[in-house]
């Protein structure tokens, strides 16, 4: 298991937002990674196990994640940015996909659940070919959400922008 840890400032200091840069980690184990920061470039590839995020990927940030298993992100995907997510099994978001992303997410066996929503003026692929597909909340305005999932399965959300399925 590899651990990317941002430092903490130091009580009663704030600390200034400082890219990852370009960071390509590829391994068998899990990979875990507190934050990915802004502006960062990543791709994070795990042969055997899964990719957690504790907390989130920062604005204006590329990702490409690739997992034997799972892949896990604990708050969100902040604004303007593009992850490229595919996962074994399911894929699981704490909150939501910030506004002006533009996300591919591909959950090969498992599930794609999204806490809370797909915000506004988003564009957001989901592919869930053996699984459901949950958004907690919602589809936000001048969102564009295209889904592929199992045939008897469903998408639930309470969608208020388009949804369109493939």
């Amino acid at each position: 298991m590899i651990h990317f840890l941002v430092p903490q400032a130091p009580r009663g200091e704030t600390k200034e937002k400082k890219n990852m840069g370009d960071i390509t980690q590829v391994q068998d184990g899990d990979i875990v990674v507190r934050t990915v920061t802004n502006a960062s470039t990543a791709m994070l590839h795990s042969r055997k196990g899964s990719v957690t995020i504790n907390e989130k990927i920062d604005e204006n940030s590329n990702l490409t994640i690739r997992a034997a298993k799972n892949v896990s992100i604990g708050q969100k995907i902040d604004q303007h940015s593009n992850p490229d997510i595919v996962a074994g099994g399911s894929v699981e978001i704490g909150r939501k996909i910030d506004q002006y992303s533009v996300a591919r997410i591909v959950a090969q066996t498992g599930n794609i659940n999204i806490g809370q929503k797909v915000d506004q003026h988003n564009t957001a692929f989901l592919s869930a070919p053996a699984g459901n597909i949950v958004i907690g909340e919602g589809i936000n305005q001048h969102s564009i959400v295209i889904t592929r999932r199992k045939e008897r399965s469903s998408v639930l959300s309470m969608a208020v922008g388009p949804l369109t399925r493939t």
